[in-house]
C-alpha cells in the first residue's frame, strides 16, 4: 500500500516512468535527431541503454551515441549543447571511455540527465565489431539519425533490429 501511495504522489524512487518523463524523452530524441540532421559531420546517432532497451526508470538517463570524425567540435567546447537538446544545460560530467569514446553528461532544467557520447565512425565498424561497442548496443539501440547506414550495419552485425 505504501508503494501505491508513493506512486500516486509521483515519488517513484527509480521505478515507474511518468507520462511527463516519457514525453520529455520523446521530445528530446526528436530534438537531437533534428540537430544531427543539420550537422554534416554527424553520420550516425543512436540511443542505447535502458530507454532503448525498453526498461527505463525515473532514475534513468538518456544515453546517446553520436558518430562523427570531428568529435573535438563537441568535446572541446560547449557550443553544441543548446542546439542538441533544445535548451541550455550544464555539462556535469566528462568521461573518456577508452581512446575512441568521449562522454559529456548534461543535466536539463527538469533534472533529466543526458549522456552524449562522441565517437569516430570507426567505433561502429563491423570488420569486426569491437566487443566494447557490441556491449554498448547489445541491450538495445534505437537509431535517430543514420544517413549512411552506419548504425544499421552495426545493429545487423550484433543481430539487433535497426528500427
Amino acid at each position: 500500500m505504501a508503494l501505491l501511495a508513493s506512486l500516486a504522489r509521483g515519488d517513484n524512487n527509480g521505478s515507474v516512468v511518468t507520462d511527463e518523463r516519457r514525453a520529455e524523452c520523446g521530445l528530446l530524441q526528436d530534438t537531437i535527431a533534428t540537430w544531427a540532421e543539420s550537422r554534416s559531420d554527424i553520420c550516425g546517432v543512436v540511443v542505447v541503454g535502458s530507454w532503448a532497451g525498453g526498461e527505463p526508470t525515473m532514475d534513468s538517463d538518456l544515453d546517446v551515441c553520436v558518430l562523427t570524425d570531428e568529435k573535438e567540435l563537441y568535446t572541446m567546447t560547449e557550443e553544441w549543447v543548446e542546439g542538441a537538446v533544445g535548451q541550455r544545460a550544464p555539462i556535469v560530467r566528462r568521461m573518456e571511455w577508452g581512446p575512441l569514446f568521449t562522454e559529456r553528461r548534461l543535466r536539463l532544467e527538469s533534472g533529466f540527465e543526458v549522456d552524449v557520447g562522441f565517437a569516430p565512425i570507426q567505433w561502429a565498424s563491423v570488420e569486426p565489431v569491437d566487443a566494447g561497442t557490441a556491449s554498448v548496443v547489445g541491450s538495445g539501440a534505437v537509431p535517430l539519425h543514420d544517413p549512411l547506414g552506419v548504425v544499421a550495419r552495426l545493429l545487423d552485425a550484433v543481430s539487433l533490429p535497426s528500427g
